[in-house]
C-alpha cells in the first residue's frame, strides 16, 4: 500500500490521505443523490398518475352523463309525440342499450285523483279550473358502469289531443 503525505496550513502538521477512502466517500454522496433523485421523480410520477386517473374518471362520467341526457331527451320526445296518449298503469321499462342505460317511463293523467293537477290562472273567467286532458310524462334513466350506479329524471307535460288528426283538409 502506498501512502502519500500532504502538509496543510502553517501548523506544519501532516495529514495522511488515503486515495481509496476519499473516492469511496464521494461515491457514497453520489449514491445518496441518485436515491433522492429517483425518490423525487417517483413521487412526481405518482402524482401525475393520480391526476391522469382523476381526469379519466371525470371524462367517463361526463360521457355517461351526456349519454343519459341523450337517452332521456329521445325517450321523452318519443312518448310526448305519440298520436294517442293515455295513462300507464305500470311504468314502461326499456331494455339496456349498448352503454348500459335503460329507462322507466310513467304517464300520469293530471287529475285530482292522483294529486297531479294543473289549474288555470285565477284571473281567468270563473276562477281556477283544472286543465282537462293534460298528461305528465316522467322518464327516469338508470345506468350501471364499473360497479357505480346512477339515475337521472326528466319530465314534461302534454295536452292529450295535441297530435291527433282533425277532419280539416289543407
Amino acid at each position: 500500500m502506498k501512502l502519500s503525505f500532504q502538509r496543510s496550513g502553517e501548523a506544519g502538521g501532516g495529514q495522511v490521505v488515503r486515495p481509496g477512502r476519499r473516492r469511496g466517500l464521494e461515491s457514497g454522496v453520489a449514491l445518496i443523490e441518485v436515491i433522492l433523485a429517483v425518490a423525487f421523480f417517483g413521487m412526481a410520477a405518482l402524482g401525475l398518475l393520480r391526476a391522469l386517473t382523476a381526469m379519466s374518471q371525470a371524462a367517463n362520467n361526463a360521457k355517461m352523463e351526456l349519454r343519459m341526457t341523450a337517452v332521456l331527451e329521445s325517450t321523452l320526445t318519443q312518448f310526448a309525440r305519440q298520436p294517442k296518449i293515455e295513462e300507464t298503469q305500470r311504468p314502461e321499462v326499456s331494455e339496456p342499450d349498448e352503454s348500459g342505460v335503460w329507462t322507466e317511463t310513467r304517464i300520469l293523467e293530471m287529475n285530482e285523483k292522483n294529486g297531479n293537477l294543473l289549474q288555470t290562472d285565477e284571473s281567468e273567467q270563473g276562477g281556477r279550473q283544472p286543465l282537462q286532458q293534460m298528461y305528465h310524462i316522467i322518464v327516469t334513466a338508470y345506468w350501471e358502469l364499473g360497479g357505480q350506479r346512477g339515475e337521472e329524471t326528466a319530465e314534461t307535460y302534454r295536452y292529450g289531443p295535441l297530435f291527433q288528426q282533425t277532419g280539416a283538409q289543407p
